[in-house]
């Protein structure tokens, strides 16, 4: 499995929640991301997305998904008529809780007068760790062109049928939608990686052949005590030279990412089994639980047991 697919598969994106958003002529709708990760789609028409002060524009077949933003808005025309998506949904009967953990029926929101701007098939992607590897070096905005060559006819075909009116109440119809959110997105992600792979972080790692087989071994073996030259023999290359090339393409050193990876399984297996601490410890290459307990706070800011009891009682 490579990099991207073994980030992606233990991210475990879940998109509970699909929304055809309509919008009308000078119309301004702001959206809170809810923690989230929103993922936009532009079926028809043009509109722009605005974070802030900045703003990009959208048309047909665009992708936006605005990684870091806590609320922004989608525009058209002058944007001098202003809805908030939230009182739509509460209009609605849609509580915020319902929106993060599932709704069985699309939720269809039309704003402006009559006519039709822009229609966008929105979602709300659910990592199992927003701040985990997948996420922590993505910009603010990941924006897509045309994003519909990028995927095969057959996909295309059935994002079309989403956009269909009426078939949002048919059996299975909220499965196959957010199957199609999870393939959109990481298509969209896939074209901005090839895009914008140069810049360093994991993104670069990936295109490189050396550390890609350095960052395949870690996540295949992440229990293992690695040293230096075991991981400068797995790249073919010496161990200064590795270690000078992976700090150049990652941005951090060989043993800060191989931390990091520990941690992200870590907060999974303390969160979800019901293993000792120390038998974590021991099955992510620690010798003793007390230094995995210091490096699990220093990462997380409390420890293995005060964690799993926030998981469990949330």
């Amino acid at each position: 499995m490579d990099t991207l697919s073994q980030l992606l598969h233990t991210a475990r994106l879940r998109a509970p929640l699909f929304a055809d958003l309509r919008l009308g002529a000078n119309v301004s709708v702001g959206l809170p991301s809810l923690g989230c990760l929103p993922l936009h789609y532009v079926a028809k028409g043009a509109c722009r997305i605005r974070m802030g002060a900045e703003s990009d524009d959208l048309v047909e077949g665009d992708v936006a998904i605005p990684v870091r933003a806590t609320q922004y808005r989608l525009e058209t025309g002058s944007g001098v008529r202003r809805f908030e998506v939230m009182d739509h949904a509460e209009r609605d009967d849609f509580t915020i809780e319902q929106l993060k953990t599932g709704v069985d029926r699309l939720l269809t929101s039309k704003m402006g007068g009559k006519g039709l701007s822009a229609r966008v098939l929105s979602t709300l992607l659910v990592p199992a760790d927003r701040n985990g590897g997948l996420f922590r070096n993505l910009p603010d905005l990941i924006l897509i062109h045309d994003v519909k060559s990028l995927l095969e006819p057959w996909l295309v075909d059935a994002i079309d049928v989403m956009a269909m009116n009426g078939r949002d109440h048919e059996p299975g119809q909220s499965a196959i939608a957010e199957r199609l959110a999870e393939v959109v997105f990481i298509a969209a992600l896939r074209r901005w990686l090839l895009d914008r792979g140069q810049q360093p972080g994991w993104m670069r790692g990936l295109g490189d052949p050396a550390i890609s087989r350095v960052v395949n071994a870690i996540h295949a073996d992440p229990g293992r005590r690695w040293s230096l030259h075991e991981l400068a023999t797995a790249s073919g290359r010496s161990r200064s030279g590795f270690s000078r090339h992976f700090r150049e393409v990652m941005n951090e050193t060989p043993f800060a990412y191989l931390l990091r990876w520990r941690m992200h399984i870590a907060t999974e297996a303390v969160a979800k089994s019901n293993r000792s601490i120390a038998e974590i410890a021991d099955s992510l290459g620690y010798r003793e639980a007390r230094a995995f307990i210091r490096a699990f706070v220093t990462a997380l800011g409390e420890s293995p047991a005060q964690y799993r009891r926030r998981m469990r009682s949330g």
